[in-house]
């Protein structure tokens, strides 16, 4: 909630725009989630006039239902997720985690990145995240975003002299990532520049 307040006063959004929030556990796997989602969406609608436009799950981890190895539990969550897209018309955005090796992509059963439409990895090295967008369905793959998280205050804290705080994200040049725009993108120059060399020295 605090991160809300602030972002909304950093990007100074205007009063009233809509946003919800709900700690209830969601188990993907339940015959009634479908209806639980929607009851939500429902209720989102009653207040505004419309349907939510992006539904955030996070951590598919947490709201799973069960094993993310296995095809079958893997798969019914993509199908009740895909069900709430449909009757809501909403974008449907899973945060979910790597394994150990990055480079695999997300963990858990291979359903899960085939049928997403849109797959953006984000890193963080020495304090700057990057996010790369490693999959999409209808454009071109390779952009990136590059933030930076800066502590700000939001209001009076537990202690008269400790301010409560919480992060925004301060948005930065594309050069000063790890993606395709920063980094690899200086490392590939220069190892270009030096097949360069190496071919006329010989």
């Amino acid at each position: 909630t605090k991160r809300v307040h602030a972002l909304r006063a950093r990007y100074k959004v205007p009063k009233g725009t809509p946003w919800f929030l709900s700690t209830s556990r969601m188990n993907l796997q339940s015959e009634t989630c479908v209806m639980e989602i929607m009851a939500a969406a429902e209720m989102v609608k009653a207040r505004t006039g419309e349907y939510p436009v992006l539904i955030v799950i996070d951590t598919l981890a947490r709201a799973i239902g069960g094993d993310e190895n296995k095809g079958e539990i893997m798969g019914k969550a993509i199908e009740n997720l895909g069900v709430v897209q449909d009757d809501c018309g909403a974008c449907v955005w899973v945060v979910h985690h790597t394994g150990k090796d990055a480079s695999r992509g997300p963990r858990g059963h291979s359903n899960l990145p085939g049928a997403t439409d849109t797959l953006i990895e984000v890193s963080k090295t020495d304090g700057v995240i990057t996010a790369v967008v490693k999959k999409q369905k209808d454009d071109e793959t390779g952009a990136d975003l590059v933030f930076r998280l800066q502590q700000v205050e939001v209001g009076p804290g537990q202690y008269p002299d400790r301010p409560a705080t919480t992060c925004v994200l301060e948005h930065l040049p594309p050069s000063e990532g790890d993606g395709p725009s920063g980094k690899a993108a200086e490392e590939k120059g220069a190892e270009e520049e030096e097949k360069v060399e190496e071919i006329k020295t010989e």
